[in-house]
C-alpha cells in the first residue's frame, strides 16, 4: 500500500509544480515534499507511513538517475554533431581549395560550434552593438577545428539573441589563402604552415603539390547569419 500510494503522492506533487510551487518542489525539496506526502498518504490509507516515505525517495532517485542519463546521452549526441560538422566543414573547405576556382565560400555562422569557449576567453566583453573586434581564435583552449581553418576573424557584436538569450555576433568574410604574418603569433604560423602542407600550397606562395595550382586556390570565406558566443 505504502509504495502504491508514494506514486499518487507524486503525481499530486507534480500538479503542484505546474501550479507554479517551483520552489517547494525542486532539487531535495521535492523529495522532502514528496516523502511527507507519501507518509502521510499511506497513514491515512492505512499504511506504513515509513514505506510510503521510502517509495518516494526510491522514486525520487530513479527519476534523478534518469535525468543525469539522458543529459549525458545529450551532451555525447551534442560532441558527435558537432565533431561530424567539424568534419564536414574541413572536407568541404579542402574541396573548395582544390578545385572552387577561387569563388566564395559560404558557411553559416550559425552552425559554428563556441560552446567551448565565453566571450571572455576570446576578448569580446563590453562591446557595444555595432563595434567590431578581431580575434584570434588559438587563444581558444586546445586545438579548435575553427582556429585551424580561420586563425583570425573580425566579430561584429549584434546584441543578446531573443530566443537563447546568449550574445550573438556576425563575422566578417575572411580569406582562406594560409599567409604568413610577421606579426603573428609562432601558434598561429606554425598551424597555417602546417594546414598548407595537408591543403598542398607553402603559406602564400605559388608552391603547390596537389591541383590548387591551377584549378583552386586561395579565396574569400562568407559567413552568412549570426554565431552565438556563450557570456560565461
Amino acid at each position: 500500500m505504502g509504495f502504491i500510494t508514494s506514486f499518487a503522492s507524486t503525481g499530486i506533487s507534480h500538479g503542484l509544480e505546474s501550479a507554479g510551487a517551483e520552489a517547494l518542489t525542486s532539487g531535495w525539496g521535492s523529495a522532502v515534499l514528496n516523502g511527507g506526502m507519501c507518509a502521510a498518504f499511506s497513514y491515512m490509507q492505512g499504511g506504513d507511513p515509513l514505506m510510503g516515505a521510502a517509495g518516494s525517495l526510491i522514486s525520487y532517485l530513479a527519476n534523478q538517475n534518469y535525468a543525469k542519463m539522458k543529459a549525458a546521452q545529450e551532451r555525447i549526441r551534442r560532441q558527435q554533431e558537432v565533431a561530424l560538422h567539424n568534419a564536414k566543414m574541413m572536407a568541404e573547405l579542402y574541396l573548395h581549395y582544390q578545385i572552387g576556382g577561387k569563388q566564395m565560400f559560404n558557411v553559416n555562422a550559425w552552425e559554428l560550434d563556441f560552446s567551448g569557449t565565453n566571450i571572455a576567453e576570446l576578448k569580446l566583453t563590453n562591446m557595444r552593438v555595432g563595434e567590431s573586434r578581431d580575434v584570434n581564435l588559438f587563444d581558444m583552449k586546445g586545438i579548435d577545428p575553427k582556429a585551424l581553418a580561420f586563425g583570425h576573424l573580425r566579430f561584429t557584436y549584434l546584441g543578446i539573441g531573443r530566443f537563447n538569450h546568449q550574445p550573438m555576433f556576425s563575422i566578417a568574410n575572411n580569406p582562406f589563402d594560409f599567409d604568413y604574418q610577421e606579426k603573428g603569433t609562432i601558434p598561429r604560423n606554425v598551424a597555417t604552415f602546417a594546414g598548407g602542407l595537408i591543403f598542398g600550397r607553402f603559406f602564400n606562395t605559388p608552391i603547390s603539390i596537389t591541383p590548387n595550382l591551377f584549378f583552386g586556390g586561395p579565396f574569400n570565406v562568407h559567413f552568412k547569419g549570426a554565431a552565438t558566443i556563450p557570456a560565461h
